[in-house]
């Protein structure tokens, strides 16, 4: 099992200021090698204190001038609010000033405020994706980038500098938290990641469901998923229970405010119907993983069980202690 961290950047102290914020972000981004994690990810959001990493691929560098062997997840680049040549020459860009330890992830994003912002249509965003996706990847394989679809139409350029270490299985992640994008996950050849706000048997659809268009697109056994949870990791049984109770529900408020949950009607934008069935607040915090890391473990261990396979990997969205990822 490998576990990462998942930087969140969500500012939710009144009165601090964003430039200590950033610089207290950082230090805790550059502490994941020291303490152990396999990796570090950061989101890519917008506009709001619910998460200010507005480039994750510029964070990152910094990450990769400071650490020698953690890897480097965007989690995830929303592809759709940019031109697909841009993020292929960033991530190779980040690869060779990390010797190789950048790691894919993409995402198709859900906020209507922050599609609103960027002028893009929403009903476009699963179509989008779909072709920006596969233009990335066939340029991190190949060093060249070329499209002629309806969104981007690219002449062919080599893209320098030249990718230097395979972009393998290992390195590419589709966020799917639906059907259509546990689809396109596996058709591109990516390993699933989902953010967990379910039972993990609420999740085997979807999981499935990448499986088997994995295997029909290329001719091998998926490889494990990823998923990503607020982890609050302690062995003080009063704090666990605090986070339980009051830290993970405040934590889903602001997940259901930022996205618009309840109040926007997603059955009526293309490419994320499944979006529409609410979910419950006060069943987000039992889908989490809290407790004495012996017992975070042993719920991962559960989880795989369910799950099938040899291996997993982890995303904490949490550090240990008391510090989760709203501050």
């Amino acid at each position: 099992m490998q576990v990462g961290m998942i930087n969140f950047w969500q500012h939710a102290v009144p009165g601090l200021d964003d430039q200590q914020f950033v610089q207290e972000e950082l230090q805790l981004a550059t502490m994941a090698e020291d303490l152990g994690f396999d990796f570090l990810g950061m989101p890519e959001h917008h506009f709001e204190d619910y998460s200010m990493c507005v480039d994750n691929l510029q964070a990152l560098s910094y990450v990769a001038a400071r650490t020698t062997k953690l890897g480097l997840m965007t989690a995830v680049v929303v592809l759709p609010w940019h031109d697909p040549i841009r993020v292929a020459e960033k991530l190779i860009l980040l690869d060779h000033l990390s010797n190789g330890r950048a790691m894919f992830g993409m995402g198709r994003g859900l906020a209507p405020k922050e599609y609103a912002a960027f002028r893009i249509d929403q009903n476009e965003a699963k179509d989008r994706f779909g072709e920006s996706a596969e233009m990335i990847i066939r340029a991190l394989k190949t060093g060249v980038i070329e499209g002629n679809g309806p969104y981007y139409t690219q002449p062919r350029e080599e893209i320098r500098p030249r990718p230097f270490k395979p972009w393998t299985q290992d390195r590419l992640f589709g966020v799917a938290n639906s059907p259509s994008s546990a689809e396109q996950a596996g058709r591109l050849g990516c390993r699933l990641t989902m953010f967990v706000a379910e039972h993990i048997e609420d999740l085997m659809p979807n999981i499935e469901l990448w499986r088997q268009t994995w295997r029909e697109n290329h001719d091998s056994e998926p490889p494990a998923p990823l998923f990503s949870d607020f982890t609050f990791c302690t062995r003080d049984e009063q704090l666990a229970e605090q986070a339980r109770q009051q830290w993970f529900p405040k934590a889903w408020n602001l997940v259901l405010d930022h996205y618009d949950i309840q109040r926007v009607d997603f059955a009526q934008i293309k490419g994320y119907e499944a979006h529409a069935q609410r979910k419950e607040r006060a069943a987000y915090a039992d889908t989490q993983v809290w407790g004495a890391p012996e017992e975070i473990v042993d719920a991962w261990k559960r989880r795989l069980e369910i799950v099938g396979g040899t291996r997993c990997r982890a995303g904490s969205s949490a550090g240990a202690g008391c510090r989760t990822t709203w501050r």
